[in-house]
């Protein structure tokens, strides 16, 4: 019976590009799960803004249940997903870097010593993450 020299399958890491890969596919799924409760928010936050315009003297939509079946029976099933390219994109683009770099950038900030991720490193590494989420926000407007 020959030893097995080195690490344990198990014990091996993903590759950097996998970790990537990864966290983007799940952040896509998870915008294909949330895209129309998302869209009917915004359809209820812009009939908000008009309804204080105009008096609210013609609300479409109540609440975010019947917002959805106003959509789906006035403009077909289709209208829950409008923008759903840009917001994969975005997921692909922005989430997949955060999420896939973290272990990464964890590694960096504590040299590889779980001991060494005290409050300080975990502000720094915080920042560098909430500076990276602001570029991201421009996306959002695409949709």
């Amino acid at each position: 019976m020959s030893k097995m020299v080195g690490l344990k399958p198990s014990e091996v890491p993903p590759p950097l590009g996998v970790k990537v890969l990864s966290a983007g596919t799940a952040a896509c799924i998870a915008d294909l799960v949330t895209f129309p409760l998302d869209t009917a928010k915004v359809r209820l936050q812009i009939q908000g803004e008009k309804a204080a315009v105009e008096a609210a003297k013609n609300i479409r939509y109540r609440g975010v249940l019947g917002t959805i079946g106003t959509m789906v029976r006035t403009e077909g099933p289709r209208s829950l997903y409008n923008g759903l390219v840009a917001g994969l994109h975005r997921q692909m683009a922005f989430a997949s870097i955060r999420i896939g770099f973290y272990d990464n950038v964890k590694q960096f900030y504590t040299r590889g010593k779980e001991s060494e991720w005290n409050g300080v490193r975990r502000q720094r590494a915080g920042g560098r993450d909430g500076g990276d989420s602001v570029g991201g926000s421009p996306s959002r407007i695409g949709r």
